[in-house]
Protein backbone atom coordinates (compact mmCIF):
# COMPACT_ATOMS: atom_id res chain seq x y z
CA UNK A 1 0.00 0.00 0.00
CA UNK A 2 2.73 2.24 1.00
CA UNK A 3 4.72 1.59 -2.69
CA UNK A 4 0.80 2.80 -4.39
CA UNK A 5 1.25 5.82 -2.56
CA UNK A 6 4.78 6.54 -3.14
CA UNK A 7 3.73 5.38 -6.81
CA UNK A 8 0.92 7.71 -7.33
CA UNK A 9 2.07 10.70 -5.72
CA UNK A 10 5.21 10.65 -7.54
CA UNK A 11 3.30 10.41 -10.47
CA UNK A 12 1.28 13.31 -9.43
CA UNK A 13 4.21 15.13 -8.75
CA UNK A 14 5.90 14.51 -12.69
CA UNK A 15 2.27 15.24 -13.92
CA UNK A 16 1.87 18.57 -12.42
CA UNK A 17 5.20 20.22 -13.65
CA UNK A 18 5.44 23.16 -15.76
CA UNK A 19 6.68 22.54 -18.63
CA UNK A 20 6.08 18.46 -18.74
CA UNK A 21 5.94 16.44 -21.72
CA UNK A 22 4.78 12.83 -21.05
CA UNK A 23 6.23 10.57 -24.05
CA UNK A 24 5.13 7.32 -24.16
CA UNK A 25 7.05 4.09 -25.72
CA UNK A 26 9.20 5.30 -28.85
CA UNK A 27 7.83 9.12 -29.16
CA UNK A 28 10.43 11.91 -29.02
CA UNK A 29 9.98 15.54 -27.41
CA UNK A 30 11.31 18.78 -29.42
CA UNK A 31 10.43 21.50 -27.44
CA UNK A 32 10.69 24.75 -29.73
CA UNK A 33 10.36 27.25 -26.70
CA UNK A 34 13.24 27.20 -25.34
CA UNK A 35 15.46 25.23 -27.81
CA UNK A 36 16.11 22.11 -25.63
CA UNK A 37 15.64 18.87 -27.19
CA UNK A 38 15.04 15.34 -24.98
CA UNK A 39 17.47 12.81 -26.60
CA UNK A 40 15.51 9.99 -26.56
CA UNK A 41 18.75 7.48 -27.72
CA UNK A 42 20.24 8.52 -24.21
CA UNK A 43 17.13 7.46 -22.63
CA UNK A 44 17.02 4.02 -24.31
CA UNK A 45 20.33 3.67 -24.05
CA UNK A 46 20.28 3.83 -19.86
CA UNK A 47 17.45 0.92 -19.98
CA UNK A 48 19.53 -0.78 -22.46
CA UNK A 49 22.41 -0.61 -20.44
CA UNK A 50 20.62 -1.40 -16.84
CA UNK A 51 18.93 -4.25 -18.47
CA UNK A 52 22.34 -5.50 -19.50
CA UNK A 53 23.72 -5.01 -16.79
CA UNK A 54 21.46 -7.29 -14.58
CA UNK A 55 21.38 -9.93 -17.25
CA UNK A 56 24.93 -10.08 -16.73
CA UNK A 57 25.19 -9.10 -13.22
CA UNK A 58 28.13 -6.46 -14.25
CA UNK A 59 27.87 -3.95 -11.26
CA UNK A 60 30.73 -1.83 -13.41
CA UNK A 61 28.28 -1.80 -16.23
CA UNK A 62 25.16 -0.82 -13.97
CA UNK A 63 27.31 1.68 -12.48
CA UNK A 64 28.06 3.23 -15.44
CA UNK A 65 25.04 5.27 -16.34
CA UNK A 66 25.39 7.25 -12.92
CA UNK A 67 26.42 10.59 -13.23
CA UNK A 68 29.88 12.00 -11.73
CA UNK A 69 27.91 14.02 -9.46
CA UNK A 70 25.69 11.48 -8.26
CA UNK A 71 29.06 8.88 -7.60
CA UNK A 72 30.37 11.74 -5.35
CA UNK A 73 27.07 12.45 -3.21
CA UNK A 74 26.37 8.81 -2.46
CA UNK A 75 29.19 6.84 -1.54
CA UNK A 76 27.10 3.56 -0.87
CA UNK A 77 26.11 3.39 -4.42
CA UNK A 78 27.87 -0.04 -4.63
CA UNK A 79 25.75 -1.08 -1.85
CA UNK A 80 22.73 -0.45 -3.63
CA UNK A 81 23.95 -2.73 -6.68
CA UNK A 82 24.27 -5.45 -4.71
CA UNK A 83 20.97 -5.06 -3.19
CA UNK A 84 19.47 -4.86 -6.54
CA UNK A 85 21.92 -8.01 -7.72
CA UNK A 86 20.30 -9.90 -4.85
CA UNK A 87 16.54 -9.13 -5.23
CA UNK A 88 16.23 -9.86 -8.90
CA UNK A 89 15.33 -13.55 -10.10
CA UNK A 90 15.14 -15.16 -13.59
CA UNK A 91 16.21 -14.28 -17.27
CA UNK A 92 14.80 -10.93 -18.76
CA UNK A 93 11.99 -12.24 -20.81
CA UNK A 94 10.66 -8.46 -21.89
CA UNK A 95 10.01 -5.10 -21.15
CA UNK A 96 6.58 -5.38 -20.79
CA UNK A 97 6.36 -1.17 -20.26
CA UNK A 98 8.49 2.01 -20.92
CA UNK A 99 7.27 5.74 -19.69
CA UNK A 100 8.92 8.87 -19.42
CA UNK A 101 8.30 12.33 -18.77
CA UNK A 102 10.56 15.26 -19.20
CA UNK A 103 11.04 19.08 -17.65
CA UNK A 104 13.48 21.55 -19.13
CA UNK A 105 15.09 24.17 -16.95
CA UNK A 106 15.98 26.87 -19.47
CA UNK A 107 17.61 28.84 -16.47
CA UNK A 108 20.39 25.91 -16.16
CA UNK A 109 20.10 25.03 -19.88
CA UNK A 110 19.43 21.41 -18.56
CA UNK A 111 16.50 18.77 -19.09
CA UNK A 112 16.01 16.25 -16.81
CA UNK A 113 13.55 12.99 -17.78
CA UNK A 114 11.60 10.83 -15.58
CA UNK A 115 11.85 6.83 -16.74
CA UNK A 116 9.76 3.61 -15.76
CA UNK A 117 10.74 0.37 -17.14
CA UNK A 118 8.86 -2.58 -15.89
CA UNK A 119 10.81 -5.64 -17.16
CA UNK A 120 9.17 -9.40 -16.76
CA UNK A 121 11.39 -12.10 -15.60
CA UNK A 122 10.48 -15.44 -16.03
CA UNK A 123 10.21 -15.54 -11.89
CA UNK A 124 9.07 -12.30 -11.20
CA UNK A 125 8.38 -8.33 -12.62
CA UNK A 126 9.96 -5.59 -11.71
CA UNK A 127 9.98 -1.43 -12.14
CA UNK A 128 13.25 0.33 -12.68
CA UNK A 129 12.18 4.12 -11.70
CA UNK A 130 14.95 6.60 -12.19
CA UNK A 131 15.48 10.36 -12.75
CA UNK A 132 18.47 11.57 -15.28
CA UNK A 133 19.95 14.46 -16.37
CA UNK A 134 20.30 14.02 -20.25
CA UNK A 135 21.30 17.62 -21.00
CA UNK A 136 22.97 19.57 -18.42
CA UNK A 137 25.03 22.55 -19.17
CA UNK A 138 25.66 24.51 -16.29
CA UNK A 139 27.30 21.18 -14.50
CA UNK A 140 28.36 19.04 -16.96
CA UNK A 141 29.49 16.27 -13.92
CA UNK A 142 25.68 15.97 -13.53
CA UNK A 143 24.30 14.45 -16.66
CA UNK A 144 23.77 11.01 -16.20
CA UNK A 145 21.26 8.93 -13.44
CA UNK A 146 20.73 10.74 -10.36
CA UNK A 147 18.16 8.55 -8.90
CA UNK A 148 16.88 4.88 -9.32
CA UNK A 149 14.58 2.75 -7.60
CA UNK A 150 14.42 -0.86 -8.60
CA UNK A 151 11.48 -2.72 -6.87
CA UNK A 152 9.39 -5.90 -7.57
CA UNK A 153 5.84 -5.04 -9.28
CA UNK A 154 2.88 -6.13 -10.56
CA UNK A 155 3.25 -6.45 -14.78
CA UNK A 156 0.18 -4.52 -15.38
CA UNK A 157 2.36 -1.04 -12.94
CA UNK A 158 1.75 2.15 -14.75
CA UNK A 159 3.22 5.65 -14.56
CA UNK A 160 5.96 7.48 -14.67
CA UNK A 161 9.01 7.43 -12.97
CA UNK A 162 11.49 9.79 -11.22
CA UNK A 163 10.16 12.23 -8.47
CA UNK A 164 11.51 13.60 -5.74
CA UNK A 165 14.22 11.00 -4.49
CA UNK A 166 18.07 11.41 -3.14
CA UNK A 167 21.08 10.83 -5.38
CA UNK A 168 21.83 7.42 -5.71
CA UNK A 169 20.10 4.16 -5.12
CA UNK A 170 16.81 4.10 -3.05
CA UNK A 171 16.66 0.53 -1.48
CA UNK A 172 15.83 -0.56 2.68
CA UNK A 173 18.33 0.97 4.68
CA UNK A 174 20.40 3.47 2.64
CA UNK A 175 21.79 6.78 3.55
CA UNK A 176 19.59 9.23 2.27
Amino acid sequence: MKKLILSVLLFLLVASSTGCTILNDSQSSIENDDKLIIDQTSTKNTSDVLIQALETNDAELFKSVFSEQTLKLQPDIDEGIKYIFNIFEGDNLEIVYENQSSESFSDLQAKCVWSICVIKTTEKCYSLTWTEWVQQETDPSAQGVYSLIFEECEEDQRGAGGGDLPAGIYYPGCET
